[in-house]
Formats: C-alpha cells, sequence, structure tokens
C-alpha cells in the first residue's frame, strides 16, 4: 500500500474502509455472535479485499464482493474452531446478506451528499426560531432549561419546539431524498 496521503491507491483504501466498515461488522457480528473474531475477520476481509483489488468485477457492487470474502473467511473460521455457526439456515443467512446489502446502500456517499444537500434545504425552510433553536441544541450543545432562558420560553415548551423542528426536518429530508431517488 501506498504511503503518500494523496495516492490514489490509498483513497481507494480509506473509501473501501470508510463506506463498508459499518455495516460489514454487523453482518460480520451476526455471523459469529463474537465482536472480538468480526472485528479480526473484519480487517482480514479488507486485507484480502486489498491484496486482491486487480479480481474485483465492477459488474457487481463492491459491497457484494466484500460479503462473498466475509462469508469465506466465516467459513474458514468455523472449519478451524471445529464449531457450528451461529446462523445456519440458508433462509437466515439470505437474510442477513439482504440486510447487510441495505446498510450497504445507506453509507452510499451519494446517498450521504443528497441528504446533506436535503437538510440543508430543508433547514432553511424553517423558521428563525426553530432554527435558532436547533443551533443552540445541536451546535451549541445547550440544555433546554439554557435554550428556554436565552430565548424567553418554558423549557417544555422548548422540548415541544424542538420535537417539532425535528420531525418538520426529518420529513423535508425523506420526501426530498425519495424525489431525487426517483428522478
Amino acid at each position: 500500500m501506498a504511503e503518500n496521503i494523496g495516492d490514489s491507491d490509498d483513497v481507494w483504501t480509506r473509501a473501501l474502509f470508510e463506506q463498508n466498515h459499518r455495516w460489514l461488522m454487523a453482518f460480520l457480528c451476526s455471523i459469529l455472535g463474537d465482536l472480538h473474531a468480526a472485528e479480526d475477520l473484519e480487517q482480514q476481509v479488507f486485507l484480502v479485499a486489498l491484496e486482491n483489488r486487480a479480481k474485483y468485477d465492477s459488474r457487481h457492487s463492491v459491497g457484494a464482493w466484500l460479503r462473498g470474502i466475509a462469508r469465506n473467511l466465516a467459513h474458514e473460521y468455523w472449519r478451524e474452531k471445529k464449531a457450528m455457526p451461529i446462523a445456519t439456515d440458508p433462509a437466515v443467512l439470505s437474510e442477513m446478506e439482504e440486510a447487510a446489502a441495505e446498510a450497504e446502500e445507506e453509507c452510499d456517499p451519494a446517498r450521504n451528499e443528497a441528504r446533506l444537500a436535503a437538510m440543508r434545504e430543508c433547514l432553511r425552510k424553517l423558521t428563525d426560531k426553530a432554527r435558532a433553536m436547533l443551533q443552540m441544541k445541536y451546535d451549541d450543545c445547550l440544555r433546554s432549561r439554557v435554550i428556554g432562558g436565552r430565548m424567553g420560553m418554558r423549557e417544555t415548551a422548548v422540548d415541544m419546539g424542538l420535537s417539532r423542528a425535528r420531525k418538520t426536518l426529518f420529513d423535508c429530508i425523506e420526501l426530498k431524498v425519495a424525489a431525487t431517488d426517483h428522478e
């Protein structure tokens, strides 16, 4: 692997890890039932993927490729332990694969960029008061009591206002992302 941070191999390596780490760990934990074994296997999956990068078939998703590597390594793990895997039913394993594929899709940077753009647009649509409460809560990490004191509101009113603002934001973002997905 390249030492230079700007090297395209290093960028590819970081992207591979960052975009797939969360769902892959969940997938491995569900297969192995052991966090430490899953962490070890995850590292092996990424090492195998990097060593075999030239063999990657771009007609398939990176996630499907990584899941295949993970499945093979999990089988080796169980053979070496001379034990049975937690999930042996093919239907259960298929469900786990589908859940991992959905999680992989959620981690797609393009999807995250679309959600971020939608959030920015939706934030602009909120009232000044709602934006101010959200900013104090999440940017300044203030408690509702303190926000209420600054805005001349009761703590319960702040909590209700924050709840409504979050719901409005969530609904707006979901609508915009859904519209983008259908374009």
